[in-house]
């Protein structure tokens, strides 16, 4: 919320009691993202742990690469996006260096995840799978927007997983089609 607020043009001494009213409400510590190691009454050693205990850029990318399609189990607790609800489905697309999963929602949406979220990795759309699919376009049998003609053709191919894609990633595969990446 600090960020968001220093984002608005809040930043400064001069607004730091209107950023302190703002979020006088608001449960956590406005200087730590995590729990302030200070406030627990840790030892040095386990207070150092506290705070370097998170998930960093490779380690994220290493579990979840892009073209992970991950699904909610839970609704995420975000005020400004309501349309993302149990069951929404988000491609991957990278990590960032706070341990944020950089995601396109098949809601349209781009709200990053983070490893609290509940949510379970869906499947994969992989390198191989955009080529099945190019492959088919280019032979121009199947209009790409008729998908009982696409599957048709990825299941007379063998092309299983592309085949389970397209049943249960309709919106990931619709938006593919109509961005290309």
């Amino acid at each position: 919320m600090r960020v968001w607020l220093n984002g608005l043009g809040l930043s400064g001494k001069e607004n730091k009691n209107c950023r302190a009213l703002l979020m006088r409400g608001l449960s956590g510590d406005a200087e730590w993202r995590f729990p302030n190691p200070k406030s627990l009454n840790l030892p040095m050693k386990a207070r150092l742990k506290v705070m370097n205990d998170f998930h960093t850029r490779e380690e994220l990318l290493a579990n979840y690469p892009p073209g992970t399609i991950v699904e909610l189990t839970a609704p995420l607790d975000d005020h400004y996006e309501k349309r993302l609800t149990t069951g929404s489905k988000a491609l991957i697309q990278g990590a960032d260096d706070f341990g944020n999963l950089l995601c396109r929602w098949d809601k349209s949406s781009t709200l990053n995840i983070v490893l609290g979220d509940e949510f379970k990795v869906a499947g994969r759309f992989t390198d191989e799978m955009k080529a099945q699919l190019l492959e088919i376009r280019a032979s121009g049998v199947a209009n790409m927007f008729d998908i009982n003609t696409v599957q048709r053709i990825a299941f007379e191919k063998g092309w299983f997983e592309l085949n389970y894609f397209l049943e249960t990633c309709l919106d990931i595969y619709e938006w593919w089609v109509l961005k290309g990446d």
